[in-house]
């Protein structure tokens, strides 16, 4: 993402904000990365796969997996 591109200002829920804030934590991501990230996800499940797609989703899971089962 540049400087360039729109800003956009929105209201959320406190709680919200902090499951955002803990997931990008989590993620190694800025919570604006995070939000990108999973609207992102949102139309790409709307579409179908392509490869591309399907493989960049299995290896964020597959991520997600190795971290979480490391501890």
């Amino acid at each position: 993402m540049s400087k360039d591109d729109p800003q956009f200002n929105l209201r959320m829920p406190s709680d919200l904000r902090r499951r955002l804030a803990a997931a990008a934590k989590e993620n190694n991501r800025s919570v604006t990365a995070e939000i990108n990230s999973r609207l992102e996800s949102t139309f790409i499940s709307e579409q179908p796969y392509s490869e591309i797609a399907a493989v960049t989703d299995i290896i964020d899971r597959a991520k997600f997996l190795l971290k979480h089962f490391k501890r």
